[in-house]
């Protein structure tokens, strides 16, 4: 019987179909593993230049907002604060107060799909991606900025009428939602440049993207160092974490302690 059963296993009728049926699966099989590899590492490519774009752009609209809004009003802020009365009705008149009617701009999350794929290599990418478009849609001190404009310096009759006093705190108001407003810009520019960039430059040299273009996040890449090269004006001061540490309220205790 053994003889019988080795008998039709080499017989070429049933061997040679059996063969071709066995390497046709494999090679299917091999296919298919080849497809969902180059699939993934495709998705995450992409996955990586749409976060390198968008983090681009917020970027770009921080630098400019700061150079060309902010940092403008604080200093005149400044000089009406000093007395120049001139400028400020020139501000009123130019309703040159009302400075951030614009919405922030809406930046989307990343779908379960590419998140799940990508924060499989890299959960802290997926988070330092996340925690930039969080900032750009809170826009909570934007609001209530808006809103102190809208209630105090909309009408030069009305801002006339009140004491010299009020006066100077609603200018010292003005002057300190500014401030925080360039702080939290600040936060985002530094940690686009310092903490984003460096993570993706690092992620896509990885081995599994060997083979892959990367043509499409080089050039968010490159628009970014573009960008901090010909915003250089406007880039915050870079801070140690000793800086940091003895910076805010631990820098007033240890003035008071001294």
């Amino acid at each position: 019987m053994r003889e019988a059963a080795m008998s039709f296993i080499t017989d070429e009728k049933f061997l040679i179909p059996f063969l071709a049926t066995t390497g046709a699966s494999l090679t299917i099989i091999l296919l298919q593993f080849l497809g969902r590899y180059i699939g993934n590492r495709r998705k995450k490519l992409y996955a990586v230049a749409y976060i390198a774009d968008i983090s681009f752009r917020s970027l770009f609209s921080d630098l400019l907002l700061k150079k060309r809004t902010i940092l403008p009003h604080i200093n005149a802020t400044k000089r009406i604060i000093s007395g120049d009365l001139k400028l400020l009705n020139t501000m009123f008149l130019g309703d040159e107060f009302d400075v951030l009617t614009d919405a922030p701009f809406d930046f989307g999350f990343l779908s379960e799909e590419y998140k799940v794929l990508l924060g499989n290599d890299d959960i802290d990418l997926v988070q330092a991606y996340e925690f930039i478009v969080y900032t750009n849609k809170n826009g909570m001190t934007q609001r209530a900025f808006n809103e102190f404009v809208k209630s105090n310096l909309k009408s030069q009759y009305f801002f006339n009428q009140k004491t010299p006093e009020a006066q100077q705190d609603i200018l010292n108001t003005y002057w300190d939602y500014l401030d925080k407003l360039k702080h939290e810009g600040d936060r985002n520019i530094c940690f686009v440049i310092d903490a984003f960039v460096p993570h993706v430059k690092e992620y896509i040299k990885g081995k599994q993207f060997l083979f892959f273009s990367k043509k499409s996040i080089e050039k968010s890449l490159l628009a970014i160092e573009k960008s901090v090269s010909d915003f250089r004006d406007a880039l915050p001061e870079k801070k140690t974490p000793n800086d940091i540490a003895s910076g805010g309220i631990q820098r007033a205790l240890k003035k008071k302690e001294t």
